[in-house]
């Protein structure tokens, strides 16, 4: 079964996600901080993580090259509420596998 973290500092957006996907079938954990990801990471083996780009404290972007270290095969898709250029140079290059815009369209998720 292809295991599923959510990394986003709002709970509402966890919680939605996380329903949506166990709906479909997903094993799915969350994670409030940057921090809390990378102890699931170290103690569990996800396919997926879907993680929010600004978050307080440790942000999305320091999570993802700590979360490859951890977890080299990890596909990693951000979730940013900032369409631009920049954001989405910055998540790719910091070892993304690709973002979405949020709020998150469901639809999108399921591809």
């Amino acid at each position: 079964m292809t295991r599923i973290l959510i990394v986003d500092d709002e709970e509402t957006i966890r919680l939605a996600l996380r329903k949506f996907l166990r709906s479909r079938g997903y094993e799915v954990e969350i994670a409030g901080s940057g921090d809390q990801a990378l102890e699931c990471l170290a103690q569990e083996s996800f396919s997926l993580m879907l993680c929010d780009v600004r978050m307080p404290g440790m942000t999305g972007v320091q999570v993802v090259p700590q979360a490859r270290a951890l977890d080299p095969d990890l596909a990693i898709i951000m979730l940013t509420a900032v369409n631009d250029a920049a954001t989405a140079t910055e998540v790719l290059s910091a070892g993304a596998t690709d973002y979405l815009m949020k709020p998150v369209e469901l639809a999108d998720l399921q591809q």
